[in-house]
This record gives structure tokens, C-alpha cells and sequence, in this order.
């Protein structure tokens, strides 16, 4: 029990600033190229409070941590997006789409250089009376959004990658992911249920691997 609580203590505060800056890039983006809904409704913020899915981030987290799973992702509201109002839909909703994924691309960096600032330096160490919580944390945050990263480049609707992939595919294979489109939650389900994204994220953190280890380690 002591573990678990651990746990949620070491990944509850990356895991919401992660999705609520991804979030925030969606709708940021969106508004710079002629979209104003998210800030229309209020989801142009970077308070977590108006992101939070009941389901994405406080049941799936704490299911995938009180089952060790090998990964952990979570996932907010979606921040609402009207593609009527870009110049040109396909292309500004893809890149709407893929901001939120870069952001946390952006924040792996940002998570990478705080460790090695603060934790490589060993001066530093005793500055710190939780320097060991802090680290693990900082280490969590790393981890959490490459994870992030990788599941929402999946091209399953309504993931991301979709979205993207949506502005590259010819009309027919548009026409067909906006039809499976509806039904995106329940093929994500079924990926979960027979591990099949496991083996993906299992690759894609196999590939992190073998970055860290050219760049010395994390």
C-alpha cells in the first residue's frame, strides 16, 4: 500500500501538468490559426481544473499504477476544436494535433535538463531535503511525456495521429478513418485489451532506450 501511495505521489503532479500543457498547445495553436473555440470556452488555460477527465486522468493512472503496469499513460478532455474556421481544415487540424504531442516532446527536454542541472551536480544534492523524491519525479515527468508522445502519434481516431494523418492520407483513406472515427474509443480499448499497444509502446520505449544511451543515460 505504501508503494502505490509512493507512486501516485511521484507521478500525480507531472502526469497533470503534462496533460494540461499538451491541451493548452492544441488550443493555442488552433486560436493562432483562426480557431478561437477553446479560448471561447474557457479551455485556453493552463489550469489543470478545466482539462481533467474523470476516466483519462485519475481512473486510468491509478488502474495502471495499481496494476504495475509496464507504462503509464492518462489523457484529458479534449480541447474543442471547430475546423470551419481554418483556412484550410485538413492541414490546420493537423497541425493543431501534432502541437500537443510536441509539447511534450518539448517538456521531456525541459524534465532531461532539470535532472542533470540539479542531480548531476553533486554540490547541488545537499540543497535539497527531498532530493531523492524530487529526483524520482523529475525522472517520472521524463518518462510520462515521452509515453504521452508516443500514444498520441498512434493513428487510431481520435488520437492525435490521426488527425495528422487525416492531412497526408488521398480522399479515400480520409473516408475511411472519419468513419471509423465514432467508434475510435472502443478500437483503443480493444488494442489495450490484447496488448497490442503495449508491444508498440514497448518499441517505441526500446528506441528511447537506445537514445539515452548515446546521450549518457538518464
Amino acid at each position: 500500500m505504501h508503494e502505490i501511495v509512493l507512486q501516485i505521489t511521484l507521478y500525480a503532479i507531472p502526469v497533470l501538468l503534462s496533460i494540461t500543457v499538451h491541451e493548452f498547445f492544441h488550443g493555442y495553436v488552433a486560436y493562432r490559426l483562426g480557431d478561437p473555440t477553446a479560448r471561447i470556452l474557457g479551455r485556453l488555460t493552463l489550469n489543470p481544473l478545466a482539462h481533467i477527465d474523470l476516466f483519462g486522468t485519475i481512473l486510468l493512472p491509478l488502474i495502471l499504477i495499481i496494476t504495475n503496469s509496464s507504462f503509464l499513460i492518462a489523457w484529458a478532455k479534449p480541447v474543442p476544436i471547430n475546423p470551419l474556421n481554418f483556412k484550410k481544415p485538413y492541414r490546420d487540424m493537423a497541425l493543431s494535433s501534432l502541437a500537443g504531442p510536441l509539447s511534450n516532446i518539448l517538456l521531456c527536454i525541459v524534465f532531461f535538463l532539470l535532472f542533470n542541472i540539479f542531480f548531476r551536480n553533486t554540490q547541488l544534492l545537499g540543497l535539497y531535503g527531498n532530493a531523492n523524491l524530487i529526483k524520482q519525479m523529475l525522472r517520472a515527468g521524463f518518462f510520462i511525456n515521452f509515453a504521452l508522445f508516443a500514444f498520441n502519434m498512434l493513428p487510431v481516431p481520435p488520437l492525435d495521429g490521426s488527425k495528422i494523418l487525416l492531412a497526408i492520407l488521398p480522399k479515400e483513406g480520409r473516408n475511411f478513418i472519419e468513419k471509423i472515427e465514432p467508434y475510435g474509443f472502443f478500437i483503443i480499448l480493444v488494442l489495450l485489451f490484447f496488448r497490442i499497444i503495449d508491444l508498440y509502446m514497448l518499441f517505441m520505449a526500446n528506441l528511447l532506450k537506445y537514445l539515452l544511451f548515446f546521450i549518457g543515460g538518464f
